[in-house]
């Protein structure tokens, strides 16, 4: 037999004829069955709920709500159900499971999921809250020793202290030929910029662009640059430049990359987080460009550990919208202009 479709199905479970409403989600369609349908008490179980079973009964529960009953009939056990209704399945639907969002945001940390649902009444977690297991996270994101020391801050406002990284040369250049990606992080937000470059070159011209485009956003003049000690912040162009403009540069002490620390653990977790997308969708590597600017994307809508709110909202003063999130590497549709085709042509192609 050979499922033909996949969708959502709203299963009205009866307990004392007192009907309760449960979708079951990624239900496969196999034509071949007929009417008859299998639900897995396997994934009851990851979905939070316990099933247990009594002499010619199962019952279905979620904490204290008994939620359905299963009697056993012709040595199976058959659901008590009203109205079974297919329901279309929605890919940017505000409901899902812990690990499920979890994706959807980039991989980050489960209590941060957590956190994000507490303050966005738009997405909803269905299912047990207990931390599931991330094989992608726990093939990407290990390291020897973890960096427990807590982190301080000394601003009071954005722009008075700017940390920067520069991470390659990778492998693989992206799909845009860059073999590097350069950082830029406020240390009081902790809103986070980045720019894919070819060469190491290219960090100069891209600061004065950042600098450009944040001191005109806040009203407000850098005052301090603090990087590690690599060639391409301390040319005498660069130096030049930081001193005309007035803005202090910090450099690290040789092979001490820990007195950058913000930029390293930065540096860090976007790479973990990239290369656990594109592992979780078995993409291509050269699409790590992508990822590393969907995980800042992410990264700055994501709660810090220092403050109570995301650097999104601390950099804009807004509240980000999370509704739009999807998994990235998910399937997706281009629309193909009309100039571009003729009327028998397809409307969109798939990327």
């Amino acid at each position: 037999m050979i499922a033909e479709g996949e969708g959502n199905v709203l299963l009205n479970l009866t307990v004392k004829g007192v009907k309760n409403p449960v979708i079951l989600k990624k239900v496969l369609s196999v034509p071949e069955m007929g009417s008859s349908g299998l639900v897995s008490v396997r994934c009851i179980q990851a979905a939070g709920a316990v099933v247990s079973f009594a002499e010619n009964t199962v019952s279905i529960r979620h904490g204290k709500k008994l939620y359905g009953i299963a009697k056993l009939e012709q040595s199976a056990y058959i659901l008590q159900t009203k109205n079974i209704e297919a329901k279309p399945a929605e890919v940017t639907a505000k409901h899902g499971i812990l690990h499920n969002w979890h994706c959807r945001l980039g991989h980050i940390i489960f209590d941060n999921v957590k956190h994000l649902f507490k303050n966005h009444p738009e997405i909803a977690i269905d299912g047990s809250r207990s931390n599931p297991t991330c094989v992608s996270c726990i093939a990407t994101k290990q390291t020897r020793i973890p960096n427990h020391l807590p982190s301080t801050r000394i601003t009071i406002v954005p722009l008075e202290l700017i940390h920067t990284d520069l991470a390659g040369p990778m492998k693989i250049p992206s799909l845009g030929d860059a073999r590097y990606f350069l950082l830029f992080i406020d240390d009081h937000t902790r809103y986070t910029t980045v720019f894919t470059i070819h060469q190491k070159s290219d960090t100069f011209s891209k600061f004065k662009e950042y600098k450009a485009l944040v001191e005109d956003y806040h009203n407000r003049k850098i005052k301090a640059l603090r990087s590690y000690n690599g060639g391409e912040y301390t040319s005498d162009s660069f130096s030049t430049y930081l001193r005309n403009s007035g803005i202090s540069h910090e450099k690290t002490a040789r092979y001490s990359h820990e007195q950058n620390g913000v930029s390293e653990r930065a540096n860090r977790t976007l790479i973990g987080r990239a290369k656990a997308m594109i592992l979780e969708n078995k993409m291509n590597d050269d699409l790590w460009g992508e990822a590393i600017h969907i995980a800042v994307y992410l990264k700055n809508r994501s709660p810090t550990r220092s403050k109570n709110s995301t650097p999104y909202q601390l950099w804009t003063g807004q509240r980000p919208n999370l509704c739009h999130l999807i998994p990235f590497g998910t399937q997706a549709f281009s629309h193909i202009p009309k100039a571009k085709q003729s009327k028998l042509e397809k409307n969109g192609e798939e990327c």
